[in-house]
């Protein structure tokens, strides 16, 4: 088979079906980014030349370099917004949620927040509605491990 016709299958790949995360410095999402990326170069580059030498990978050092500039910066704001986080006007479901976008955020930046904490402040951010069932957990021998 002639090296064109092995290539062929992948000239009109869509990219977004093999890595369907879209870089986003609010998410701070680059790690699963490139790890997929990584992932779909080897096998749509490498996997068909693995008797050739392989071709130059793209740098991607400007693009990590965007993403880990600030990452020191993101994640003590995470950290505040995660220790410091209420209700409010929410539902339980929402905020629950929330918390646990945060701890993901954090997560993606190499700042893994065990589930006994994230139980903790949960719970503390809880209202006056809640005391009783704040207590109930409060009082749990071990702590919750999620919610």
């Amino acid at each position: 088979m002639d090296k064109d016709a092995t290539e062929k299958p992948f000239a009109n790949t869509n990219i977004r079906s093999y890595v369907p995360i879209t870089l986003d410095l609010e998410d701070l999402n680059y790690d699963s980014w490139r790890d997929l990326f990584d992932a779909c170069y080897i096998t749509f580059i490498f996997n068909h030349h693995l008797t050739d030498p392989p071709p130059a990978k793209p740098s991607s050092d400007c693009i990590e370099d965007l993403f880990n500039d600030n990452r020191d910066a993101r994640a003590l704001e995470l950290d505040q917004e995660l220790c410091s986080i209420t209700i409010g006007d929410v539902t339980v479901h929402a905020y629950c949620q929330r918390i646990k976008v945060i701890a993901n955020l954090l997560a993606n930046i190499d700042q893994l927040v065990p589930e006994k904490p994230l139980v903790t402040y949960m719970v503390n951010g809880l209202d006056e509605k809640f005391d009783q069932l704040a207590g109930l957990i409060r009082h749990q021998d071990p702590l919750p491990d999620g919610f």
